[in-house]
């Protein structure tokens, strides 16, 4: 008999091992589809998506400078949102065919405290009456019967 020290002994004990080794490697690639370097870069790849998805989480909750909460931002503004009755053009109910500049008790309605003309989407004038209205005011502003500005 043989030694196992012997060189021959020991050449096949270190192919029997690095055959062992290799069929490892080759079971692992089989059972993943890839070798363990593949699948540890894949590993690092995941665990890096996954605190991507957590940062995009953690956006998601706080708020942004500049961006609106979409849902809380509608439930909100619906609470507070204040109906308005649409507005009517006074002279037309009334039937009014001119405005006189002399009439300062109407005009006085269409003007600021400032002096300054009240806008259509304010009055809600018709804009036949409001250019009617615009003209006797400034006529009467002429006349000294209503001031151009505040005092």
């Amino acid at each position: 008999m043989e030694d196992k020290d012997s060189p021959d002994v020991k050449s096949l004990d270190e192919s029997l091992a690095k055959e062992s080794s290799s069929r490892e490697t080759l079971i692992n690639e089989n059972i993943n589809g890839e070798t363990p370097e593949v699948a540890a870069i894949k590993e690092e790849a995941t665990e890096k998506e996954e605190s991507v998805v957590e940062t995009a989480e953690i956006k998601k909750t706080a708020t942004v400078t500049g961006q609106r909460r979409p849902q809380q931002q509608n439930e909100d503004f619906q609470k507070k949102r204040m109906y308005f009755r649409k507005k009517v053009c006074r002279l037309c109910t009334q039937k009014a065919n001119h405005v006189d500049y002399k009439n300062v008790d109407l005009l006085r309605r269409y003007v600021t405290d400032r002096g300054k003309i009240l806008p259509r989407r304010i009055t809600g004038n018709c804009a036949k009456h409001q250019r009617m209205l615009a003209k006797a005011i400034k006529r009467a502003r002429m006349a000294a019967l209503l001031p151009f500005v505040s005092k």
